[in-house]
């Protein structure tokens, strides 16, 4: 149910193939390795999509409409051990592929735009195009 490109982006997440700070600050690439969404730690696979705090407040919005009421930190294994329908997961699922999706996008903003929407902002876009 979800566009192709969110699947392909929770990939490379469960691969830890973004190019995150930590690895470009470990290569003098970057000057700092905090955050670019909320920059209280440093930003790594591990800490943006389940523990930022810009993350957990779009996560919770659109958890709150969803109804799901998931833990951030295997929300996937969650769902797979649910008792619920085959659509209420597929939905489920799609939705957080595109969380995860556009707190990515968000993060390039922040990064190379220097701009950064609230998380109520981003929850919103995300269910008006779902």
């Amino acid at each position: 149910m979800a566009a192709p490109k969110h699947p392909f982006t929770a990939w490379l997440i469960s691969h830890q193939a973004l190019r995150l700070k930590d690895r470009l600050y470990t290569y003098n690439v970057v000057p700092d390795n905090l955050c670019c969404l909320c920059a209280l730690a440093t930003e790594s696979h591990t800490y943006v999509f389940p523990d930022c705090t810009y993350t957990k407040q779009v996560m919770q919005i659109i958890d709150t409409d969803l109804g799901a009421h998931l833990i951030p930190a295997n929300m996937l294994q969650q769902i797979k051990r649910r008792r619920w329908s085959r659509l209420r997961k597929n939905v489920t699922t799609a939705t957080i592929l595109a969380v995860w999706y556009t707190v990515w996008l968000q993060r390039n903003d922040a990064w190379f735009n220097h701009m950064l929407l609230s998380p109520s902002m981003v929850a919103r876009q995300i269910t008006t195009s779902l």
